[in-house]
């Protein structure tokens, strides 16, 4: 495994040369955030595209700030657009949850308040329960900076069309994920080391609250808590849970750096993006192919592109001074085929049939690829 991590670093050194814009991101909600009025553009959207005075606008609302990889994957989707038409488009951005709050980005859509949100699946699974496949047990096994799987899933067309059907069913066109990150790892803690299910038995380890989380952290043994984010790192200090499960970038990024964390990730940590069915179909069809064929795909590869590089860096990082993580690879072979029957049943109870269709073409997906 180590030998494919380190592959994995070689390529995104070679490829670093070609990033531009790929900044690491932040997971403070501070920083050179738009307005909510979108009166300021960045220099760059400014030198190349100015909107026409009767130019179609396309607000979109977010959670995080610009300088996080949700807020820089918007700002390069802002560019994109109003460059390839020639300022037809005005895309306007929300960032800092400034036009509502996580909760009601989907609803701000539906009702009219913007024409799209870039929010993440927990948020969309309560209007789009099929959202909630991606943090599935054991589905994104994969390791930081590893976009293989990631990029097969967005292109494959079974997945796509039964998502697109998903979100068509309640008003929204679906663009599909575009990643702010890789994956979730199971157990971050300042214990023990954890590199078979029963070591965590009896920990006490802060779940982010999806059920494919909990459903793992439970066949461990381990006890699911639920602590706001802006109150686990004093949680951590004292000692109210023994761990956590995260992402590695808000785990890098907001310090909050353990002892010992155990690989692979064990489930998705995915961004919806999605538009107004209502607002797409009066757009003419030359601008949605340009949005949903060009600027789209250019987002998500750049998505990618930044991900692999920031990634393999932290993963790198924790491992050095003055974190000195102990990173361990856990065998989950003893659990992993029931709880993903048991992620799948759970979905299954919320979205109908087409979650065991989804859940097991990403299976297919990663066999193909190799990846366990």
């Amino acid at each position: 495994m180590k030998n494919k991590v380190v592959g994995i670093m070689m390529a995104v050194c070679m490829t670093a040369a070609l990033l531009s814009g790929c900044g690491s991101g932040s997971a403070s909600s501070s920083g050179s955030a738009q307005s909510s009025s979108g009166e300021e553009k960045t220099e760059a959207a400014a030198e190349s595209t100015q909107p026409a005075a009767d130019a179609i606008q396309m607000r979109i609302c977010y959670t995080n700030a610009d300088n996080t990889q949700q807020g820089m994957n918007m700002i390069f989707f802002e560019e994109k657009v109003e460059e390839l038409t020639g300022g037809r488009v005005d895309v306007v951005r929300f960032p800092n949850a400034s036009l509502g709050t996580t909760a009601d980005e989907v609803n701000m859509v539906l009702n009219g308040a913007c024409e799209a949100t870039y929010t993440f699946a927990g948020t969309a699974e309560s209007t789009i329960p099929l959202e909630g496949y991606v943090m599935s047990p054991f589905l994104f096994t994969v390791y930081p900076g590893d976009t293989s799987l990631e990029r097969a899933v967005f292109e494959d067309q079974q997945v796509h069309d039964i998502m697109e059907a998903a979100a068509e069913a309640q008003g929204l066109k679906r663009f599909g994920i575009i990643p702010t990150g890789l994956g979730s790892f199971l157990i971050a803690n300042n214990t023990k080391e954890i590199a078979k299910p029963e070591d965590a038995a009896g920990m006490k380890i802060r779940s982010a609250g999806s059920e494919g989380s909990n459903i793992m952290l439970e066949a461990c043994g381990a006890s699911p808590t639920s602590i706001a984010a802006s109150e686990l790192a004093v949680a951590l200090q004292q000692g109210v849970v023994d761990g956590l499960t995260t992402s590695l970038t808000y785990y890098h990024e907001a310090n909050l750096h353990t002892k010992y964390v155990t690989m692979p990730y064990a489930n998705g940590s995915t961004t919806p993006f999605y538009v107004s069915l209502k607002w797409w179909n009066d757009l003419p069809e030359d601008l949605q192919d340009i949005i949903e064929n060009q600027a789209v795909p250019a987002m998500f590869d750049y998505a990618c592109e930044c991900l692999e590089k920031t990634e393999t860096e932290y993963y790198e990082a924790i491992q050095n001074e003055p974190y000195n993580v102990k990173v361990t690879v856990m065998d989950v072979s003893s659990i992993k085929d029931q709880c993903i029957e048991t992620g799948i049943q759970k979905l299954e109870e919320k979205a109908g049939p087409d979650a065991r269709t989804v859940i097991e073409r990403v299976i297919e997906i990663k066999g193909e690829l190799g990846i366990e």
